[in-house]
Protein backbone atom coordinates (compact mmCIF):
# COMPACT_ATOMS: atom_id res chain seq x y z
CA UNK A 1 0.00 0.00 0.00
CA UNK A 2 1.56 3.18 -0.96
CA UNK A 3 1.78 6.53 1.48
CA UNK A 4 -0.94 8.07 -0.29
CA UNK A 5 -3.30 4.75 0.29
CA UNK A 6 -2.32 5.19 3.75
CA UNK A 7 -3.40 8.29 4.61
CA UNK A 8 -6.56 8.12 2.56
CA UNK A 9 -7.82 5.01 4.57
CA UNK A 10 -6.45 6.96 7.92
CA UNK A 11 -8.37 9.70 7.52
CA UNK A 12 -11.43 7.82 6.65
CA UNK A 13 -11.17 6.03 9.64
CA UNK A 14 -10.76 9.03 11.57
CA UNK A 15 -13.80 10.81 9.90
CA UNK A 16 -15.88 7.45 10.06
CA UNK A 17 -14.66 7.72 14.12
CA UNK A 18 -16.37 11.05 14.93
CA UNK A 19 -19.58 10.34 13.43
CA UNK A 20 -19.45 12.71 10.43
CA UNK A 21 -22.35 11.77 7.95
CA UNK A 22 -22.84 12.34 4.40
CA UNK A 23 -24.96 15.24 3.84
CA UNK A 24 -29.09 14.17 4.03
CA UNK A 25 -31.87 16.80 3.75
CA UNK A 26 -33.99 14.44 5.88
CA UNK A 27 -31.15 15.38 8.81
CA UNK A 28 -31.51 18.79 10.98
CA UNK A 29 -29.16 21.59 10.37
CA UNK A 30 -25.55 20.81 12.25
CA UNK A 31 -25.50 23.28 15.09
CA UNK A 32 -23.44 26.37 13.71
CA UNK A 33 -26.23 26.68 11.06
CA UNK A 34 -29.05 27.09 13.70
CA UNK A 35 -32.59 25.23 13.65
CA UNK A 36 -35.04 25.21 11.07
CA UNK A 37 -38.00 27.35 11.35
CA UNK A 38 -41.23 24.62 12.57
CA UNK A 39 -44.31 26.19 11.04
CA UNK A 40 -46.32 25.43 14.54
CA UNK A 41 -43.41 27.44 16.33
CA UNK A 42 -43.54 30.38 14.10
CA UNK A 43 -47.22 31.68 14.18
CA UNK A 44 -49.73 28.63 15.24
CA UNK A 45 -52.75 31.44 15.46
CA UNK A 46 -51.83 33.06 12.02
CA UNK A 47 -52.18 36.55 13.71
CA UNK A 48 -49.05 38.16 14.13
CA UNK A 49 -49.77 40.19 11.57
CA UNK A 50 -52.57 40.87 12.78
CA UNK A 51 -54.51 40.59 9.31
CA UNK A 52 -57.86 41.64 7.51
CA UNK A 53 -59.85 38.90 8.75
CA UNK A 54 -64.05 38.14 7.57
CA UNK A 55 -67.21 36.48 9.38
CA UNK A 56 -69.21 35.90 6.94
CA UNK A 57 -72.75 34.76 7.84
CA UNK A 58 -75.74 33.46 6.00
CA UNK A 59 -79.69 35.14 6.32
CA UNK A 60 -80.79 31.57 7.47
CA UNK A 61 -78.63 31.73 10.25
CA UNK A 62 -80.79 34.76 11.80
CA UNK A 63 -83.39 34.34 14.56
CA UNK A 64 -86.51 36.13 14.67
CA UNK A 65 -86.17 38.41 17.59
CA UNK A 66 -90.01 37.87 17.91
CA UNK A 67 -91.88 34.34 18.45
CA UNK A 68 -94.57 35.20 16.59
CA UNK A 69 -92.99 35.91 13.61
CA UNK A 70 -93.41 33.84 10.62
CA UNK A 71 -90.59 33.37 7.50
CA UNK A 72 -89.31 30.74 5.63
CA UNK A 73 -85.77 29.56 3.61
CA UNK A 74 -85.34 31.13 0.64
CA UNK A 75 -82.49 29.22 -0.74
CA UNK A 76 -78.91 30.59 -1.46
CA UNK A 77 -78.67 31.32 2.10
CA UNK A 78 -81.29 33.94 2.04
CA UNK A 79 -84.33 34.09 3.78
CA UNK A 80 -87.95 35.82 4.01
CA UNK A 81 -90.99 36.65 5.61
CA UNK A 82 -94.05 35.20 4.66
CA UNK A 83 -96.81 37.12 6.84
CA UNK A 84 -96.74 40.70 8.36
CA UNK A 85 -97.51 39.20 11.71
CA UNK A 86 -95.03 39.48 14.56
CA UNK A 87 -91.89 41.42 14.66
CA UNK A 88 -89.70 42.14 11.21
CA UNK A 89 -86.56 41.71 12.72
CA UNK A 90 -84.26 38.98 13.08
CA UNK A 91 -81.16 38.42 15.55
CA UNK A 92 -77.47 37.00 14.98
CA UNK A 93 -75.00 36.72 18.08
CA UNK A 94 -71.88 37.94 16.74
CA UNK A 95 -68.53 36.39 18.17
CA UNK A 96 -65.51 38.17 17.37
CA UNK A 97 -61.61 38.12 19.60
CA UNK A 98 -61.41 40.90 22.32
CA UNK A 99 -59.75 43.14 21.20
CA UNK A 100 -60.34 43.05 17.72
CA UNK A 101 -60.72 46.16 15.62
CA UNK A 102 -64.16 46.55 13.42
CA UNK A 103 -64.14 48.70 10.72
CA UNK A 104 -66.92 47.36 8.15
CA UNK A 105 -70.50 46.08 7.92
CA UNK A 106 -71.93 45.17 4.53
CA UNK A 107 -75.46 43.41 4.15
CA UNK A 108 -76.25 40.90 1.48
CA UNK A 109 -80.14 40.66 0.04
CA UNK A 110 -82.38 40.51 -2.48
CA UNK A 111 -84.25 43.53 -3.07
CA UNK A 112 -87.28 43.79 -5.73
CA UNK A 113 -89.66 45.49 -3.48
CA UNK A 114 -90.37 49.24 -4.67
CA UNK A 115 -91.19 50.01 -0.93
CA UNK A 116 -89.76 47.97 1.30
CA UNK A 117 -85.65 47.47 2.08
CA UNK A 118 -83.34 45.22 4.03
CA UNK A 119 -81.62 47.46 7.32
CA UNK A 120 -79.13 45.74 9.01
CA UNK A 121 -77.55 47.32 12.30
CA UNK A 122 -74.23 46.48 14.04
CA UNK A 123 -75.29 47.19 18.11
CA UNK A 124 -73.26 46.40 21.27
CA UNK A 125 -75.02 45.46 24.30
CA UNK A 126 -73.86 45.73 28.46
CA UNK A 127 -75.86 43.76 30.18
CA UNK A 128 -77.56 46.65 32.00
CA UNK A 129 -79.70 48.27 29.60
CA UNK A 130 -76.85 50.32 27.62
CA UNK A 131 -76.60 50.09 23.68
CA UNK A 132 -74.42 51.39 21.24
CA UNK A 133 -75.32 51.41 17.65
CA UNK A 134 -72.29 51.08 16.13
CA UNK A 135 -73.03 50.82 12.27
CA UNK A 136 -75.54 50.59 9.72
CA UNK A 137 -75.97 48.96 6.11
CA UNK A 138 -79.33 49.03 4.17
CA UNK A 139 -80.46 48.25 0.74
CA UNK A 140 -82.17 50.25 -1.09
CA UNK A 141 -84.29 50.90 -4.53
CA UNK A 142 -84.80 47.79 -6.37
CA UNK A 143 -81.49 45.97 -6.81
CA UNK A 144 -82.46 42.34 -7.16
CA UNK A 145 -79.32 40.80 -5.29
CA UNK A 146 -76.54 43.00 -4.22
CA UNK A 147 -75.02 44.33 -0.75
CA UNK A 148 -74.58 47.40 0.66
CA UNK A 149 -71.53 48.51 2.47
CA UNK A 150 -72.03 50.54 5.97
CA UNK A 151 -68.79 52.56 5.16
CA UNK A 152 -65.24 52.67 7.63
CA UNK A 153 -65.43 52.98 11.30
CA UNK A 154 -63.42 51.66 14.08
CA UNK A 155 -64.59 49.37 16.99
CA UNK A 156 -62.38 47.74 19.45
CA UNK A 157 -64.08 44.59 20.55
CA UNK A 158 -64.28 44.26 24.36
CA UNK A 159 -65.65 41.33 25.56
CA UNK A 160 -65.95 41.84 29.07
CA UNK A 161 -68.08 44.98 28.65
CA UNK A 162 -70.12 44.06 26.01
CA UNK A 163 -72.47 41.79 23.67
CA UNK A 164 -72.45 42.67 20.15
CA UNK A 165 -75.33 41.78 17.69
CA UNK A 166 -76.02 42.41 13.87
CA UNK A 167 -80.10 42.65 13.59
CA UNK A 168 -81.42 42.94 10.66
CA UNK A 169 -85.05 44.06 9.44
CA UNK A 170 -87.08 42.57 5.81
CA UNK A 171 -89.42 45.49 7.00
CA UNK A 172 -93.15 45.46 5.48
CA UNK A 173 -91.78 43.07 2.92
CA UNK A 174 -93.45 39.82 2.37
CA UNK A 175 -92.69 36.78 0.06
CA UNK A 176 -89.61 36.61 -1.87
CA UNK A 177 -89.41 39.65 -3.34
CA UNK A 178 -87.67 41.02 0.11
CA UNK A 179 -84.90 38.14 1.01
CA UNK A 180 -81.62 38.88 3.71
CA UNK A 181 -78.83 36.57 2.17
CA UNK A 182 -76.52 37.13 4.62
CA UNK A 183 -74.02 39.61 6.43
CA UNK A 184 -70.33 40.13 6.22
CA UNK A 185 -68.19 42.23 9.55
CA UNK A 186 -64.68 42.95 8.68
CA UNK A 187 -62.27 42.97 11.71
CA UNK A 188 -58.07 42.95 12.30
CA UNK A 189 -57.59 40.66 14.98
CA UNK A 190 -55.02 41.43 17.65
CA UNK A 191 -51.94 39.45 17.04
CA UNK A 192 -49.55 38.23 19.80
CA UNK A 193 -46.92 41.66 19.83
CA UNK A 194 -50.36 43.56 21.03
CA UNK A 195 -52.49 42.07 23.29
CA UNK A 196 -51.95 44.61 25.92
CA UNK A 197 -53.25 47.16 23.87
CA UNK A 198 -49.64 48.35 23.15
CA UNK A 199 -51.11 49.54 19.49
CA UNK A 200 -53.57 51.94 21.17
CA UNK A 201 -51.01 53.68 22.97
CA UNK A 202 -52.63 51.78 26.56
CA UNK A 203 -49.73 50.92 28.67
CA UNK A 204 -51.64 49.98 31.97
CA UNK A 205 -51.25 46.32 30.76
CA UNK A 206 -47.95 46.10 30.72
CA UNK A 207 -45.67 44.00 33.13
CA UNK A 208 -42.45 45.75 32.55
CA UNK A 209 -40.30 48.84 31.56
CA UNK A 210 -37.75 49.50 29.29
CA UNK A 211 -35.40 52.56 30.82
Amino acid sequence: MSAIDRTALVLLVVLWGSGVQASDESEPNPPWLGTRPSAERADPAGLSEAGETFLRVAGSNFVPRGSSATYSYSGGGCMQRDSNVGDSWFTYDVQIPDGAVIDSLRVYYYDFNATYDINSELWAFDGAGGITQIAEADSSGTPGYSSTDSGLFSHRVDTPSESLVVVASIQGGVGASLQLCGIRVRYRAPGPIFVDGFESGNVSAWSSSVL
